[in-house]
């Protein structure tokens, strides 16, 4: 691992352009991800969605912060997420060697498929991890309709 002071200019090394394609071509797949929007813009959150026990679960990386600085809103066909991570007492910025946080307020919109029931959403915090899980509902099965015959043929 190549340790680059922030101030540093880091496109200069040579490792930077197989890196950057190899971002770029993460970003090009198709992925769930791509619906989802970082409102602040200065940074990402570690996320990543799958289904178990019949919920859609989402799990979010927010290291460093306190439970009562994370708010959740639901509105019908998405929730976002908000919060703010403090910078820590007794660091001085201009000694930072370096730094992959990023302090103070985000937001994250996360969109929701239609086979969820978003009045049933649950949220749980640990170890820096947020766990948001959401009530998949059944798959609605077709109805059959059935073809009345009123007795009279039709003619060709």
């Amino acid at each position: 691992m190549i340790m680059v002071p922030v101030n540093q200019n880091i496109s200069s090394y040579r490792f930077w352009p197989s890196i950057s394609q190899l971002f770029e071509d993460s970003l090009n797949s198709p992925n769930v991800l791509d619906a989802v929007s970082n409102q602040s813009g200065e940074h990402s959150l570690g996320l990543e969605s799958f289904i178990r026990d019949n919920h859609l679960v989402f799990r979010i990386a927010i290291p460093g912060i306190e439970k009562d600085d994370i708010n959740i809103a639901v509105v019908n066909d998405h929730m976002t997420i908000k919060g703010d991570r403090k910078t820590p007492a007794g660091i001085d910025q201009k000694n930072v060697y370096l730094n992959g946080f990023h302090y103070g307020p985000f937001e994250l919109e996360v969109p929701f498929p239609e086979n969820v029931d978003s009045q049933e959403v649950t949220a749980i915090y640990n170890n820096g991890i947020l766990e948001i899980s959401v009530v998949l509902c059944k798959a609605q099965q077709p109805r059959v309709i059935e073809v009345q015959n009123v007795g009279k043929k039709i003619k060709n």
